[in-house]
């Protein structure tokens, strides 16, 4: 009897190796000291570790852990305490240790190799600090794995990372490009055939939600291994290194991305206020909007084993599940999304059927882990001064091209190979309306001029000395008022497509479309090609009927829209070369090939007789609403064209002149070759003749305008822009049409 308590006492404080060693070594040492002095030093044992997880229990309770989160492994406590004190503020929790689970200890699974084809041993020896990233990808997206591992690896100097190959040549690809300095295994998919895995699955599609199975699988393999794993999707870009933020929320078995389109990390700042860190906290609520799993950070806890293994059964269960709705519904199961918040974004989910929860989860911030909205559309990063750590390439359109050309509208995208910079390239400075400047404040006439409204900056160069000026008073007033902060319910549904604010939005949109139009055909002609300038849009663009913004959204109005939101990237991409509109910032750009040098300013003096040039201007930088009250440095409407990341903040940097746009860029307004054209252009032969060979010959070619280049419209519809769809009003969408306006702009007395 006495022996079989004294092993059953071994066998729960010791691990296995030592619970199979315990009978023998016990039966030796009863015959050495005998039976009872040897339980009288096991209670002494017992009395021992009773008093210390009693101080234990106590020390945590005052930092605010409840019992149950008591439960960690021998090691965890004693790395729990040592990095605490009496009291553990939010701040004191950057240098926390990784790998503590509040759901309870976690050990590897038996079996060594994994279903996905990994073994356990290769991924802690890839592991640092207990640490794990992995990503995956077939071949048809290597360019955004090359983009991954230069932000990852050489951006952030990161090697702790394994990249899964779904197919053969993926894996022969990247062996053979990064020469065995990229950690990959051959994945494969479980689901889809040799031939399809390797191309684009499309949003969606059987190949995509068997893609989806195979993620899962891999996550439930890789919170196996015993060690935390980091989650990525490819289509992520890393901007810094997210691991230290991840160390801030040890009781946190998960953290996830999320689709919610505001910040919530001050919503109830009483509360939230003291667990924030160097201004950066979690948001409010899990549930608040759908998590996201392409940034997914899971802790080697039991809690993340039990829901990596439900999720692939429920998903394996049911062909028809998306694997992210799946994960959404377990989140929420049981009273998941009903447990109580403390305002440090940790909250308990996943609850069982007798609704205990078994594990505890937070919501990245969407201003640091951002979306695709919050990032490319809103830019909110910028407007809150936060330097983000992530952003994933949702909320846009045009597919897997709509995806790569917002990294690169953002210069967050280094996977182009060397061709991408050959070539020559032209640029313009695009035009709005002038009149949109009016404020409503103001009555009668076109106010062509308008100059009354501005507010001057001693900032500026070329493009602005016609009047223009970079902050403006005013203006786009339909517009504004439905832009953030107006609350969403103001407004209902665009009803049809002759509301006014849609008409206009149409108006201000297809007089940039034919500008650009007539550029392409111009840099066709020359054997160049066209950078595309920014496009300012009045409204936002969805999938559903809406007011103007996505509902939910802090988006202000207007706003440099992506590119996908006018132009059909999608099938425009098999048409004709073009390079976004930050290509001269591109941060793969080689260096000193934008230079004085290698660069050459036309200044079109057509201008002077072009109707459309007197009646439009450049795109300001700010505009100041005269629609509200209190207006205040929170309300200015930034129209800034270069995307703001990488601690590029400062207190003075509005104004200043932007490296990304050619407009402002000071190597091409300083141009060591300058041509004015004094007459416009009869033809695109002429065009060419009225330049001269040197600035046919530079490698960047600006002209200061399109209107006034030629004495009409030379656009050619083989060369032209596909225009999108804007949607959607309550009875459809509408399709942008920049050739019902060519013929105003265009046309130039000679």
């Amino acid at each position: 009897m006495t022996t079989t308590i004294i092993t059953t006492l071994f066998s729960s404080k010791w691990s296995k190796s030592a619970s199979s060693y315990s009978s023998s070594f016990l039966f030796k040492s009863m015959r050495r000291i005998g039976t009872k002095a040897l339980v009288l030093l096991l209670v002494v044992l017992v009395m021992k570790i009773t008093s210390a997880t009693s101080s234990s229990r106590e020390a945590m309770r005052r930092v605010g852990f409840e019992e149950d989160e008591f439960k960690r492994t021998t090691w965890e406590r004693a790395s729990f305490l040592s990095s605490s004190s009496s009291s553990l503020s939010r701040r004191s929790l950057k240098d926390v240790h990784l790998g503590f689970s509040h759901s309870g200890e976690t050990k590897p699974v038996a079996q060594t190799k994994l279903s996905t084809g990994l073994t356990i041993e290769h991924i802690q020896k890839i592991a640092k600090d207990n640490t794990i990233i992995v990503t995956w990808a077939n071949h048809h997206y290597l360019d955004f794995a090359r983009n991954w591992i230069n932000h990852v690896q050489n951006r952030l100097g990161l090697s702790n990372f394994i990249i899964g190959a779904m197919d053969e040549k993926m894996y022969e690809s990247l062996k053979e490009e990064f020469s065995g300095g990229v950690h990959t295994w051959l994945m494969g998919s479980q689901g889809i055939s040799k031939e399809a895995v390797k191309n684009d699955f499309g949003w969606g599609t059987k190949n995509f939600h068997q893609m989806g199975r195979d993620k899962i699988r891999l996550i439930r393999d890789f919170t196996r291994s015993g060690v935390n794993v980091l989650v990525s999707d490819i289509d992520v870009v890393w901007l810094r290194n997210p691991l230290p933020f991840f160390k801030r929320y040890p009781v946190a078995d998960v953290l996830v991305s999320s689709d919610q389109l505001r910040s919530e990390t001050m919503i109830e700042s009483l509360k939230q206020k003291k667990f924030m860190v160097d201004g950066e906290g979690l948001e409010f609520h899990i549930c608040h909007a759908a998590s996201n799993i392409g940034i997914m950070w899971f802790l080697a806890s039991r809690g993340n084993q039990e829901l990596t293994t439900e999720w692939v059964d429920r998903i394996e269960k049911d062909d028809n599940l998306w694997d992210q709705s799946a994960f959404n519904d377990l989140k929420s199961l049981n009273g998941g999304c009903q447990t109580q918040v403390d305002g440090s974004g940790v909250q308990e989910a996943y609850g069982d059927e007798n609704k205990k929860m078994r594990v505890k989860m937070g919501a990245l911030p969407v201003s640091l882990f951002a979306n695709g909205h919050t990032y490319y559309v809103q830019r909110l990063h910028e407007r809150e001064r936060k330097n983000a750590y992530a952003v994933h390439a949702t909320f846009q359109y045009g597919g897997t091209p709509g995806k790569r050309n917002r990294m690169r509208e953002a210069n967050a995208w280094m996977g182009e190979e060397e061709e991408y910079f050959r070539g020559k390239f032209m640029s313009f400075t695009p035009r709005v309306e002038r009149d949109f400047f009016r404020s409503s404040t103001e009555s009668g006439g076109n106010n062509n001029n308008s100059s009354d409204s501005f507010e001057a900056s001693s900032e500026g160069r070329n493009d602005y000395i016609d009047g223009d000026k970079r902050t403006v008073r005013g203006g786009f007033d339909i517009f504004v008022e439905r832009g953030w902060p107006e609350r969403d319910s103001k407004f209902p549904s665009i009803p049809t497509k002759e509301e006014k604010v849609l008409t206009e939005n149409e108006r201000l949109v297809n007089f940039q479309l034919a500008q650009i139009n007539e550029a392409l055909a111009i840099a066709k002609h020359l054997d160049r090609i066209l950078i595309i300038p920014p496009i300012l849009c009045g409204i936002d663009r969805v999938w559903f009927p809406h007011y103007g913004r996505f509902p939910g959204s802090h988006l202000q109005l207007p706003f440099i829209c992506p590119q996908d939101h006018v132009i059909n990237v999608e099938q425009w991409r098999n048409k004709g070369k073009f390079r976004e509109r930050s290509f001269l910032a591109h941060p793969q750009m080689p260096k000193g090939a934008v230079s004085p040098d290698s660069s050459a300013r036309v200044v079109v003096n057509g201008k002077r007789t072009n109707e459309a040039f007197k009646k439009s201007r450049t795109i300001p930088m700010e505009i100041i609403p005269t629609t509200r009250h209190n207006a205040d440095d929170k309300t200015k409407i930034s129209l800034r064209r270069c995307f703001e990341h990488h601690d590029a903040y400062d207190s003075g940097n509005d104004g200043k002149v932007e490296a990304c746009d050619p407009s402002q860029n000071v190597a091409i307004q300083n141009a060591n070759t300058v041509v004015s054209l004094e007459n416009p252009a009869e033809n695109l032969e002429a065009l060419e003749q009225m330049l001269g060979g040197e600035a046919n010959s530079k490698k960047f070619l600006h002209f200061d305008t399109m209107l006034g280049t030629t004495i009409e419209s030379v656009a050619k519809p083989e060369s032209s822009v596909i225009p999108d769809y804007w949607c959607c009003h309550m009875k459809g969408s509408v399709r942008y049409n920049p050739d019902g306006v060519k013929g105003e702009l265009f046309t130039t007395k000679s």
